[in-house]
């Protein structure tokens, strides 16, 4: 990359080599006529990954980001600018025209346990849920779902995801996790999907609320959510 810059190059974008080497390798085989599928199973075979890692599709997905510099591109956003940038919306560009791999979809269905993990709702989980048919399986199943929130006291441990959610109007705590995973939108959608889990009493979640709709909460280290003030 330096070199890059010294012939008078884009050098923003700066990965280590065996970061570099995993994305060219990727390009390559895509070119070929791979599929993402192929791919991921190609690259966890020579890393010695021994679990099955699945992309939810093959088709091509982008996020986008409207923000107060205009649209970037994921790779703007998160390298370029470091996500210290206003979000005023995300969007997933070809989700709805994806289609889930059978794989995908196989695994969900048989899987003794659905667990989210505790990654960036906004921009690592909710790609996955907006792809159809990933969603209504989940939901299907919420019985068997856990969600683990990825905010410690308020905080992310890593990454923007209490940044994004409070910009883009979400309490920054477990309980706005779950109003994120419950609405599964941040594209402004009028209509509440089915919750991905079951709902029961949850007053303790926000006891300045006198009125609130009761669901359990994700599983979190945080004994409680650090704020309530979204209405």
């Amino acid at each position: 990359m330096s070199e890059l810059e010294e012939l008078g190059g884009e050098a923003w974008f700066r990965l280590g080599d065996r970061d570099l080497a995993t994305h060219l390798y990727r390009s390559q085989r895509l070119s070929e006529g791979a599929t993402k599928t192929d791919v991921a199973k190609e690259l966890a075979e020579r890393l010695g990954v021994a679990v099955r890692l699945l992309p939810v599709t093959n088709d091509t997905v982008t996020t986008e980001f409207d923000t107060t510099l205009g649209r970037l591109s994921f790779q703007e956003y998160f390298v370029r600018h470091h996500h210290d940038v206003t979000v005023r919306a995300i969007e997933f560009v070809g989700a709805d025209s994806a289609h889930a791999t059978p794989e995908v979809l196989d695994a969900l269905r048989e899987a003794s346990r659905l667990v989210i993990a505790p990654s960036n709702p906004l921009i690592s989980i909710d790609p996955i849920l907006q792809i159809p048919g990933v969603r209504e399986i989940v939901a299907e199943r919420r019985e068997d779902v856990v969600a683990v929130s990825p905010l410690i006291r308020g905080e992310a441990l890593k990454g923007p995801a209490a940044r994004l959610l409070g910009e883009l109007g979400y309490d920054i705590s477990t309980v706005g996790v779950v109003d994120f995973y419950e609405v599964s939108s941040v594209l402004g959608s009028s209509t509440r999907p089915t919750p991905l889990w079951p709902r029961r009493s949850a007053n303790a979640a926000c006891t300045s609320r006198s009125r609130r709709p009761s669901w359990p909460r994700p599983t979190t280290p945080s004994a409680s959510p650090r704020r309530c003030s979204r209405e």
